[in-house]
């Protein structure tokens, strides 16, 4: 999907981005931002535990992977790109 949506689309769309600059004070204000980000950080880990969990129960040469269930910390993760969709 995300593919599809930035086809053809080399560069942002000026619009788009002084209305984000706009409702984040130019940045300053990423609380509503920082709690999406945590969301999707929250269901990569758990993602990541269910993989986990099936291929132990599939795959006798599977390692136990030490518990991420703690509370997650976006900071452990690298932003490549991001992409807001309206």
């Amino acid at each position: 999907m995300y593919r599809i949506l930035c086809m053809n689309q080399s560069n942002a769309i000026p619009e788009l981005f002084r209305e984000f600059d706009k409702e984040t004070d130019n940045g300053k204000n990423m609380d509503d931002i920082n709690k999406l980000l945590d969301k999707a950080c929250g269901e990569i880990i758990r993602a990541f535990n269910k993989k986990n969990v099936q291929q132990l129960q599939y795959d006798r040469s599977a390692l136990m992977i030490p518990n991420t269930n703690k509370k997650h910390n976006y900071n452990e993760f690298e932003l490549v790109t991001w992409l807001i969709i309206r």
